[in-house]
């Protein structure tokens, strides 16, 4: 395994190489056809949108940090009524409500609805069994003939049942959304109360970690992802007059504001939104209201466990991003609205960096070509200018890591047993599932040792956005019909790849 993860890691390095240096070299023999290609606006697009702007989001980080994580107190003042659309979801639904009903807010304050979207296995039977030991959950059943239409279609049917029962909005009842994998932490919803004494605010978006993220090492790359991309860059957009983006796991959302942004056909979630979150959200910010992030407290969710599903799930992503795109920047309904210019900008900087991995195939395939002696090209700018944009991320890559490293560290270091790969807690000499007496290892992924090496890993994980992006892309031009496709759970009880040989690989490497 050590020898495996050493070829993985040399590799993984070739490519960042290739990608970083790629275009400053220029070949000197002769090409093959007389073309000349100029890639200095190439150059000047990576600098704008991607080295400018990293280097603006760390100034932002390392001013507001502390000042922002001392403003995320906790209040009770406001009613939650948590939405959970699930269909087919046996293998994590119960584990999901259980952590959402035992959250840590007074009882006669929140409520719980599962929505059943015509499941065919146990979801429904298992919210049942719930229901006898929780007064504060309820089961909303789609009928089937309405069944299966997306998360969207969902959501709707549970506002609008949620309507009916309490009679009429009020500014002090907050929706939430939670996927069926959703873990929050205890301290959410107190958290998103405080939030909400702020009456422009009308949503709220918590962090996203990977509740199976010490199971695999793609599982691991994917908590990456959202403890250092998605982290920064929500935090930084709600310094910027509260323009974060809403995600579909720890959403939350004022009644009242919600019901102000309704469309036209009497629905909140658009149906046809392959990425419905990021619609809502947009159109929360362009009709005035703010959207915050809560940075101190996070909602776990289950990380898929191949690239195959991770293929399928991101280019639906990538596609949605492309929908939202479309429909508020590219028809200009974006700068019509009557919000700030500041706003403006950063809502329309965050949806063109759906753009950005289409543009780096295109820089692999001139410098393919350029290497190749096919073509020659031309670039103004000297070379430590084009590896500051290579390695823009980096900053940003080790400061979600050194936060994630510490928060580790304070709720102590997860212990997995060897055998049936079973968390065991820190205090535990014996796994509690299969008894075996084993030493049970403590996995130390965010280890100082290995942050160079995960930066360089991080970076090269990325580039799983350009076939997706690409592919959505496809889909727009063809004018595909949006097609809305569940993420498959990961069923726990499986057996994965031992990460404490590959951190032991990576180190020795």
């Amino acid at each position: 395994m050590a020898a495996f993860v050493a070829v993985g890691l040399g590799l993984t390095l070739l490519l960042f190489l290739a990608t970083l240096l790629g275009p400053i070299f220029v070949t000197h023999s002769a090409a093959m056809l007389n073309v000349t290609v100029d890639s200095t606006l190439l150059t000047l697009f990576f600098f704008l949108f991607c080295t400018l702007y990293n280097f603006t989001m760390i100034s932002v980080v390392f001013v507001h940090d502390r000042r922002r994580v001392k403003q995320e107190k906790e209040a009770t003042d406001h009613f939650f009524s948590i939405m959970v659309p699930a269909r087919n979801e046996e293998l994590v639904i119960e584990k999901t409500l259980n952590r959402i009903l035992s959250l840590d807010y007074l009882r006669g304050l929140f409520e719980v609805i599962l929505i059943d979207d015509g499941s065919s296995d146990r979801t429904a039977q298992i919210g049942t069994e719930l229901l006898r030991r929780f007064g504060n959950l309820d089961i909303l059943r789609i009928p089937a003939s309405e069944s299966g239409q997306g998360k969207s279609n969902a959501l709707n049917t549970g506002f609008r049942y949620l309507l009916q029962k309490h009679r009429r909005s009020r500014a002090d009842w907050i929706i939430g959304v939670f996927d069926a994998d959703g873990l929050p932490e205890g301290d959410m919803l107190k958290k998103a109360s405080y939030q909400f004494r702020n009456p422009r605010v009308g949503a709220l978006q918590s962090l996203v970690r990977m509740s199976n993220r010490h199971d695999f090492f793609l599982g691991f790359l994917q908590d990456i992802e959202f403890s250092t991309f998605a982290r920064v860059s929500q935090f930084v957009r709600s310094i910027f007059k509260g323009a974060v983006a809403l995600g579909g796991n720890g959403q939350f959302i004022r009644s009242t504001a919600l019901e102000s942004i309704a469309l036209e056909n009497g629905e909140w979630w658009r149906r046809e939104a392959l990425t419905e979150d990021l619609d809502i959200g947009t159109r929360m910010l362009l009709k005035g209201w703010e959207n915050e992030f809560l940075v101190t407290t996070a909602v776990s969710q289950q990380a898929v466990n191949t690239f195959g599903a991770l293929y399928k799930q991101r280019t639906r992503w990538a596609w949605g991003t492309l929908q939202a795109f479309s429909t508020y920047v590219l028809s200009g309904r974006l700068f019509k609205a009557k919000v700030g210019l500041v706003k403006k900008i950063d809502m329309a900087y965050y949806l063109f960096f759906i753009l950005i991995p289409p543009v780096m195939l295109v820089c692999w395939i001139i410098s393919f070509l350029s290497l190749a002696a096919v073509i020659s090209t031309y670039n103004p700018f000297p070379s430590y200018f084009m590896i500051t944009n290579g390695v823009s991320f980096f900053p940003l890559i080790a400061y979600g890591l050194l936060n994630t490293r510490k928060e580790e560290i304070r709720n102590g270091w997860p212990r997995l047993c060897r055998d049936c790969r079973r968390e065991v807690a820190n205090s535990r000499r014996f796994c509690d599932y299969c008894g075996k007496s084993i030493k049970v290892p403590r996995l130390r992924m965010y280890s100082m040792p290995l942050l160079v090496p995960l930066m360089i890993i991080t970076t090269a994980y990325t580039y799983h956005w350009i076939p997706c992006t690409v592919r959505a892309m496809v889909h727009v031009l063809m004018r595909d019909r949006p097609r809305w496709t569940k993420t498959q759970r990961v069923d726990t009880r499986a057996n994965h790849p031992d990460l404490s040989t590959i951190v032991s690989g990576i180190r020795t490497s």
